[in-house]
């Protein structure tokens, strides 16, 4: 009767986790759980079955090639608005309005002035395009310093939200290991773990490594540690104000810490 007891426990566990994919099925992040069974055995005779653990249908190294793949795609979108701007300012080459086409309508006034410098057509005509292209360049600065204060205000954004996911994966590590120490199911607890990685990579190149009690400790592709137990603090000042003088190297830029602002810790 007990061995009896025991197998259908076991099998209304198992059933409970085939309930649990089925009505997951269309969850994103939600990995299929496998229950895995193991014979019980007591004085060497065989009593009943149990559940050895509950493992997820995962292919890990898959796992890590598609986030280093994430990085790079997110590090390509992060410049892609920032560059579109840029070249909308010069224009195509065959744009009336491009830098290129007031460059060239001031050299062909510049030629005609060359011929007959004596005419005050020509010479109204550089002054002109001259005052044009000036103007036009002042103008494309001043956009460009908007763009690079809000890269810079993007990029402030970016390590808050890059912080609380590590402070989300190593509060995750935490019940991880405490949940394996009792025995306990872990996969769900390993999901979400999973969908904070995910959103990591999209911010900041990553790699990890797990440990043997099921942590993970995470690093930036340069060796930086994020992750080791507890999280690093990620600090970056917002800059106040962007002039074509401010720089990273002198300064005016911060730069982003990855523990305390020392220069030894600047990961920009």
């Amino acid at each position: 009767l007990h061995v009896a007891a025991g197998g259908l426990l076991a099998t209304q566990s198992a059933l409970g986790t085939v309930s649990d994919n089925v009505a997951n099925a269309n969850t994103v992040g939600y990995s299929r759980k496998i229950v895995n069974f193991e014979t019980n055995v007591l004085a060497g005779v065989g009593a009943g079955v149990n559940i050895a653990d509950v493992t997820r249908a995962v292919d890990e190294g898959l796992l890590k090639d598609v986030r280093d793949e994430k990085s790079e795609l997110y590090a390509i979108k992060s410049q892609l608005t920032y560059y579109s701007r840029m070249q909308e300012l010069f224009g195509a080459p065959g744009d009336n309005s491009s830098l290129a086409h007031t460059i060239s309508e001031l050299s062909s006034a510049l030629e005609a002035l060359s011929v007959t410098p004596e005419r005050s057509l020509e010479q109204s005509e550089v002054i002109r395009w001259a005052e044009n292209t000036a103007q036009q360049l002042q103008d494309m600065s001043s956009v460009i310093q908007d763009l690079r204060k809000q890269a810079d205000d993007d990029i402030h954004q970016a390590v808050k939200e890059a912080e609380n996911y590590l402070k989300e994966i190593a509060d995750l590590n935490h019940k991880i290991v405490r949940n394996n120490v009792a025995n306990n199911d872990v996969s769900a607890l390993e999901d979400k773990r999973d969908l904070a990685l995910n959103a990591l990579s999209e911010i900041i190149d990553i790699t990890y490594f797990p440990r043997s009690n099921g942590e993970y400790s995470v690093f930036t592709k340069g060796g930086r540690v994020l992750i080791d137990q507890e999280a690093v603090d990620l600090t970056h000042n917002l800059g106040a104000s962007v002039s074509a003088v401010t720089t990273h190297e002198e300064g005016d830029f911060s730069g982003i810490y990855a523990g305390t602002a020392v220069l030894a810790n600047d990961i920009t």
